[in-house]
């Protein structure tokens, strides 16, 4: 293709007036528009009259657009005198080329504005000509050349009763300029309409030029549109003003509103249109859809109003999809820096998290862990302490490491459980290093944080001397605290405190107390302890306690300790309460004490401390005189760990292995096993227990206790000349008319124990 010969002189023009706007003084007018100022917001300069002769020299060398170009300074009177004779005919030869501004401004200066803005020499446009122009006119970008156009076809060529008349050339170009919100082209859509007999789709097109005239502030000519709108939509002419309100509500699927915004201002304008809209019809869902395309804009404000809106419906309406849009929503208006709108994702994603969390199968579950990553991604402390939590054990996914750093941040950030799972890590080596010290630290944050049962954790900490040195006021004022918070095993412990004077002079009435506000949450630990202390005492000689232990190993100077207690009260020869627990020792048992007592690791991670079990003995036991089997065995080990709570002091302990012997002499083995076998006592089915064992021992006992006040004449043995000292004990201390328990009466509680 050959290029103008005028491209040179035009190119060399605009590189000297770049900043030049010819559409702005386009328009051929008698009225004196184009002052300084008007001229300079046209980008006019001084310097740029140079450009005049280099316009005409490509023009006249058949330039199009400088054809144009020059037609518009003598229509603005720019640079040269206003002319129109002058500009009309440099904007024919422009159109001539098919140039559609130039086209569209022939039409406009002679069919369009009004007769007195004409000069009286002005040339008369027909038809024939006034439709080819537009055609050319209709080419650009002026929706209004379209609409004209297709008026111009429709009125000259078409018949809106023909049945096709919808697939015509003039019907199309004015539905086309209607769905870029032109005004006149909707409101004249919507006549075509009414007149083939469609009153819905007329009463549409006029609702949504109402909407359009709504959104440009001309309050008048919307409410005239929406009057017609309700008026041909029913058929009637009384229509209320909620009727007229509510063609506002919801916007018209066929206009092109990105288009309409962004000719408008683009997400200011929509949100403009929605505010505009929630005040006129009172309601802020009436805004939803106009929220929808400033929100589509990147209005920060928009985005988070609209995300208030669907977060309401999923709250009230149950709708999840609502729900998880509101989510991203209140994500974006935060990447937009909407005030309060990261507090509102992250909360929108915890809530999300936890409604699949509530779900029971392997999606909701994937759901549920991606909503609280999704929160802690978004810095939320909660989210963080949730993902966390669940990757600790027993949560549905295992993976300490992982959990604990996301732990770690939420406790920095301040929230208190999350302290609480980050001592508890370091304690117990989950996830990162075993640090008891750091784990202390953070036991403390959490207490600080008014988390309970971290308080309730330090005074058992400084109680038992776990990981600090013993402070039994320190203790007494950590278990204070976690009691007022109405933790019952704070209260309970508190209780013992008061009972035993231990950090405080004993005070047996604010033991009981604790131990009834304990109680009153239903401990059971709490209520058989009132009961005790509530029973009358039994009389000097008449309470034993049957006590056995199950062990890491065989001697506590070797560094075993107790993983399990039994105890069983006799009095006045009868089998009385029981005690049984299990004790976490603070270290693994090995594979071959497991194989022994049954006891395995798993079973102790959740099982009390060792020193808090020992207290609970130590008040069990008090005031009793103790027997055990091979007595010598768990007297060290009751000594050892009683010992290192200042508990201990020296007391008697019966042993039933010598009492056996004296009493069964000649036997082959004084197991316990044996010696109960032998002695017409029922075994339990597994030994090796500590409560089954202990009430092996204590059925055991009796019967010899009834044995030694009256022998049997055929096994009675010989006389002998000075009584042991367990002998002794026995005949002073036991009742001989006391009956005994039924030789199989411990099964009776086994169940009470699992």
């Amino acid at each position: 293709m050959t290029a103008c010969p005028g491209e040179p002189y035009f190119a060399h023009a605009m590189t000297a007036c770049a900043s030049l706007d010819f559409r702005a003084i386009a328009a051929i007018s008698l009225d004196a528009r184009w002052g300084p100022e008007g001229l300079a917001a046209a980008g006019v300069r001084d310097a740029d009259l140079v450009i005049e002769p280099l316009l005409r020299r490509a023009a006249e060398l058949g330039h199009v657009e400088a054809q144009f170009s020059l037609g518009a300074l003598h229509a603005g009177g720019v640079f040269v005198d206003y002319d129109d004779l002058e500009a009309l005919r440099w904007y024919r030869k422009a159109a001539g080329q098919g140039h559609p501004e130039a086209a569209y401004q022939i039409v406009k200066y002679l069919r369009l504005d009004p007769p007195d803005y004409r000069m009286t020499h002005a040339p008369v446009l027909d038809d024939d000509e006034l439709e080819r122009l537009l055609a050319i006119a209709a080419t650009g970008h002026r929706v209004e050349a379209g609409f004209l156009h297709g008026v111009l076809l429709y009125d000259r060529h078409e018949d809106g009763r023909s049945p096709d008349f919808r697939e015509r050339p003039g019907y199309r170009s004015i539905r086309q300029a209607a769905i870029q919100a032109y005004r006149p082209a909707m409101e004249r859509l919507a006549e075509i309409q009414a007149e083939a007999g469609d009153r819905w789709s007329g009463a549409r097109w006029f609702r949504a030029a109402a909407q359009v005239a709504f959104l440009d502030a001309d309050d008048t000519a919307a409410r005239s549109l929406a009057v017609r709108s309700v008026r041909l939509g029913r058929s009637g002419s009384d229509e209320d003003e909620d009727e007229l309100t509510s063609v506002l509500r919801a916007p018209v699927v066929e206009l092109d509103w990105n288009a309409v915004f962004a000719r408008r201002g683009g997400g200011e304008a929509a949100f403009r249109m929605a505010s505009q809209v929630a005040e006129e019809i009172s309601g802020e869902s009436a805004s939803a859809g106009w929220l929808r395309f400033a929100a589509d804009f990147g209005h920060a404000t928009a985005t988070m109003a609209l995300g208030d809106l669907l977060d309401d419906e999923w709250v009230w309406d149950d709708d999840l999809d609502a729900g998880v849009e509101a989510a991203a929503l209140f994500a974006k208006a935060a990447e937009l820096g909407a005030p309060g709108a990261l507090e509102k994702a992250r909360k929108a994603a915890l809530q999300l998290g936890e409604h699949f969390e509530g779900e029971d199968s392997p999606e909701a579950e994937e759901e549920a862990q991606r909503w609280f990553e999704n929160a802690a991604a978004l810095g939320c402390p909660e989210g963080r302490y949730v993902m966390g939590y669940r990757l600790l054990p027993p949560g549905p996914r295992h993976d300490p490491v992982r959990a604990f750093p996301a732990l770690l941040a939420s406790a920095e950030a301040g929230f208190p459980a999350a302290a609480w799972e980050v001592a508890e890590c370091l304690r117990n080596g989950a996830g990162v290093a075993r640090d008891p010290a750091r784990a202390l630290a953070w036991y403390r944050r959490a207490a600080d944080h008014d988390f309970v049962e971290a308080k309730l954790h330090l005074g058992r900490a400084y109680r038992d001397g776990s990981g600090v040195e013993v402070d039994l006021r320190q203790a007494l004022s950590w278990l204070a605290m976690a009691a007022e918070g109405s933790d019952p095993n704070a209260q309970y412990e508190l209780g013992l405190m008061h009972l035993k004077g231990l950090g405080t002079p004993a005070d047996p009435e604010a033991a009981l107390g604790w131990l009834r506000a304990a109680a009153d949450q239903g401990h059971a630990p709490s209520l058989a302890k009132i009961a005790e202390m509530e029973q009358a005492p039994a009389g000097p000689g008449e309470r034993f306690v049957v006590i056995d232990f199950e062990t890491t190993g065989l001697s506590p100077n070797n560094g075993d300790r107790v993983i399990e207690v039994g105890a069983v009260e006799i009095v006045d020869g009868r089998i009385g309460r029981r005690f049984q627990s299990l004790a976490n020792p603070g270290f693994p048992v090995s594979a071959r004490i497991t194989a022994i007592t049954g006891i395995s690791n798993a079973m102790l991670v959740d099982a009390p401390p060792l020193a808090e079990v020992i207290r609970e003995v130590s008040a069990f036991i008090e005031g009793a005189t103790l027997v055990a089997h091979n007595a010598g065995f768990d007297r060290r080990f009751l000594q050892a760990e009683m010992e290192r709570l200042g508990l201990w002091d020296d007391r008697e302990m019966l042993c039933t292995m010598r009492l056996g012997k004296r009493a069964y002499p000649g036997l082959g083995s004084y197991k316990l096993a044996f010696l109960a076998e032998h002695a017409g006592v029922a075994l339990p089915d597994a030994m090796h227990r500590a409560l089954a064992d202990a009430m092996a021992t204590a059925e055991l006992f009796l019967v010899m206790r009834e044995r030694e006040a009256c022998p049997p004449p055929e096994t009675q043995p010989p006389a002998i000349a000075e009584p042991a000292a367990d002998r002794a004990v026995l005949a002073s201390t036991l009742p001989p008319t006391a009956p005994r328990q039924p030789a199989s009466g411990w099964r009776r509680w086994l169940p009470a124990f699992g």
